[in-house]
């Protein structure tokens, strides 16, 4: 195999020969510069020896290796960007201040405040901000149910769509419900309030619980 030869100009006089290998050497060892001008033996074509090594040099080994990998970083900066869209896109906790408690006789109370309720342990992140909000909606949708006449034709108006006000221990949720009558088969929609207290070990119970028909087909239909 046949070794190309070049000759370097420095100060003015043409030194060499040297081989790519040894012009690499006097680069890196900062014996010359990338300036340096070289030359194939007996011509005067001179050009910078960067133009020689950059032309002689191979690809660098891990260069597929590093496009991989920045393939997959777009990919799981993709991924990520979905996800955030996803989550932004649910609905969002109530920015709200705690609700008043409820303003009924001590009677009402009385008939309502036994009405508790167990959830399952979640951990503490869950229970803060959207996910205790959504608690809260979840809690009441239970007392309310059986307060109908036909609970299992309930059809409650999604979270989103439901006003909650609360911080901590006591929420106030505002909905609407769908059913029928008991009598009639009529269908009916009802609007409840309910006053919940968030207890310790993840117990609620009921400060009061109105739930309102606001459409009746028939005035005498009592149910």
């Amino acid at each position: 195999m046949k070794v190309l030869l070049y000759v370097l100009l420095l100060n003015d006089q043409v030194t060499g020969p040297y081989t790519q290998p040894q012009i690499q050497a006097m680069v890196d060892r900062q014996e010359i510069a990338l300036t340096t001008l070289y030359a194939e033996p007996g011509h005067q074509q001179w050009r910078p020896v960067s133009q020689l090594l950059s032309a002689a040099s191979p690809a660098p080994a891990g260069n597929g290796h590093r496009w991989k990998t920045v393939a997959l970083a777009s990919a799981l900066l993709l991924v990520a960007g979905l996800a955030a869209g996803v989550y932004f896109s649910l609905p969002r906790t109530p920015k709200s201040a705690e609700p008043p408690p409820p303003n009924v006789s001590y009677k009402k109370w009385q008939k309502t405040a036994n009405l508790t309720l167990d959830v399952p342990l979640t951990a503490w992140e869950k229970r803060l901000g959207r996910n205790l909000h959504q608690t809260a909606y979840h809690v009441a949708t239970n007392f309310v149910g059986p307060a109908l006449n036909v609970p299992e034709a309930a059809v409650f108006e999604p979270y989103e769509k439901t006003a909650i006000q609360g911080v901590d221990w006591r929420f106030r949720v505002h909905g609407r419900v769908h059913s029928i009558g008991k009598k009639t088969g009529e269908p009916r929609l009802y609007e409840y309030d309910a006053y919940l207290k968030r207890g310790s070990n993840e117990q609620w119970s009921v400060e009061c619980l109105e739930v309102d028909k606001k459409s009746a087909h028939k005035d005498k239909d009592k149910e």
